[in-house]
């Protein structure tokens, strides 16, 4: 696939699902324990990778 037909789908986001059919936006505890769960296998989020 080209980088730029990469681009043209990652672009989309979640755009096809309306805000408030969104699973992070109906469950806030789901976001919450995904979130936990990326970071313990390693994932920087904003915050994380900033020293202070």
């Amino acid at each position: 696939m080209s980088p730029e037909r990469h681009y043209a789908i990652a672009s989309r986001g979640g755009a096809a699902v309306p805000a408030e059919k969104r699973a992070f936006a109906r469950d806030r505890t789901l976001a919450v324990e995904s979130a936990r769960k990326a970071r313990s296998l390693g994932a920087k989020g904003p915050d994380r990778d900033k020293v202070g």
